[in-house]
């Protein structure tokens, strides 16, 4: 059995092109190629908007987001922020939440993995979803390093499929398609935009890099900053393509290979094929980035004391915190095998994660808020160094706390039981972790008065 040492530090072996391989792999993933048919079914044209709102929230928590990276930058991405701030309640909040989110969202990618790979092989979408999510964990687990190779191999690839699709789809292109462009009304618009947020959360999988990350404090910003550019102009492309070719897909098959079939019809088999394995492509690259970064905030939440220690535990022979990929796996596998069969599972998946990452995206922009006005608290954080700072301070943060709200309000109504049910669990569980430390220090402090 390899050795695990508690309290080893993670090795920085990436570069600025590997964290922003990270971020774009996380955000250009299953969202694109199996949400997109969804949103288009649901919000009509106008999900073209959707896609750029999604966007324009991304931006401003992403602003913010750059500027605490080059503060302090941690292992545990938006938990490492919130907890710096709001060490009580609401940093142990956080993190649950934050690798409830990741790690449901790695399930999901999981799912858009299996549900392309069927349109190839026959068998079961779930068993390939697992089989894959294995194969992940293990690259995690043999090291940062070899996980960072390859993704920046498939990252490469699907942009490059996908704008091969995108200039393709151009000739076929129906300009009437866009005519009635709020066919489902512009609420549709926002409903549309907070379950497919998921595409869009990729940057804070870079947050998450900090401490294997060289130089972070000035290649953070960056990363983080060009992730989200290069990623929403390709999403854009990619939705008016596929809103232009709706004749050729609506209808003739599963939403979620929707970007599969228009390609199919409108350009022909050789697009096709190439659409499946760009599809693979991504989905895979995004259960990397996924299953990365839910380990990460587990790690610094085992670091923390907010999650078992045994998770903060380093591998002496790999450099990465095996045991909180362990523990991430199981989880992932047991969504995988619980609800592998049912039918709306990947849409499920999708809004609930999508929805999660936009209540952290908010307690993150309120952490920023209350650190920038508190000066000397964010001064003997950084050390007075400003290598990034935020535009608009008064602005930004308020304006991605108002936009990630007005996303969540347009959630579906189980989505949103789902989330209330999961923080009265996070809750009791803190609730009892402190009665059991209450009385560990009680046991503790009787213990000593009759020793002496």
């Amino acid at each position: 059995m390899e050795n695990i040492e508690e309290g080893r530090e993670l090795k920085r072996v990436m570069g600025l092109f590997d964290a922003v391989i990270y971020g774009i792999g996380g955000m250009i993933g299953a969202g694109i190629f199996v949400l997109s048919g969804y949103a288009i079914e649901v919000a009509g044209p106008s999900a073209i908007l959707s896609f750029l709102l999604c966007g324009l929230v991304a931006s401003f928590t992403g602003l913010v987001y750059a500027e605490l990276s080059s503060m302090f930058p941690e292992a545990g991405g938006g938990y490492s922020f919130i907890k710096r701030v709001f060490s009580g309640y609401l940093g142990f909040l956080s993190g649950w939440l934050l690798w409830a989110a990741y790690t449901i969202s790695a399930a999901f990618y999981a799912f858009g993995f299996g549900a392309f790979l069927s349109l190839l092989v026959e068998g079961d979408i779930w068993s390939m979803a697992l089989a894959i999510a294995v194969l992940f964990t293990a690259l995690n687990i043999v090291g940062t390093k070899s996980s960072s190779r390859t993704q920046r191999v498939i990252v490469v690839g699907k942009i490059l499929i996908l704008i091969l699709f995108a200039l393709l789809s151009l000739p076929k292109i129906k300009l009437n398609a866009f005519e009635n462009f709020f066919s489902n009304g512009i609420l549709a618009t926002l409903i549309a935009s907070s379950q497919i947020f998921i595409a869009f959360q990729g940057y804070d999988i870079i947050s998450t890099t900090s401490e294997e990350l060289k130089d972070p404090r000035r290649n953070l910003p960056k990363a983080i900053i060009l992730s989200i550019i290069i990623t929403t102009t390709i999403y854009i492309g990619v939705v008016v393509a596929l809103v232009g070719l709706q004749d050729y897909w609506i209808g003739k098959g599963l939403t979620e290979t929707a970007i599969a079939v228009a390609t199919s019809e409108a350009i022909g088999p050789w697009m096709y094929m190439v659409i499946i394995i760009g599809a693979l492509i991504a989905t895979s690259s995004a259960l990397n980035s996924a299953v990365f970064a839910a380990s990460r905030v587990l790690y610094a939440m085992g670091r923390q004391g907010d999650a078992p220690r045994s998770f903060s535990k380093i591998s002496r022979r790999h450099g990465t915190p095996t045991m909180s990929l362990l523990g991430t796996f199981i989880v992932i596998a047991f969504i995988i095998l619980l609800f592998g069969k049912s039918e709306e599972i990947i849409e499920t998946l999708g809004a609930f994660s999508s929805i999660v990452f936009l209540l952290c995206f908010a307690l993150v922009d309120l952490s920023y808020i209350k650190l920038k006005t508190t000066p000397s608290k964010a001064l003997s954080f950084n050390g007075g160094e400003k290598l990034f700072k935020a535009p608009l301070f008064s602005l930004t943060p308020i304006l991605g706390i108002i936009s990630s709200i007005i996303l969540i309000a347009s959630c579906n109504i189980n989505i949103s039981i789902g989330l209330f049910l999961f923080i009265v669990l996070t809750s009791c569980f803190y609730i009892l972790k402190k009665l059991w430390l209450s009385r560990v220090e009680e046991s503790f402090t009787h213990g000593s008065k009759n020793s002496f």
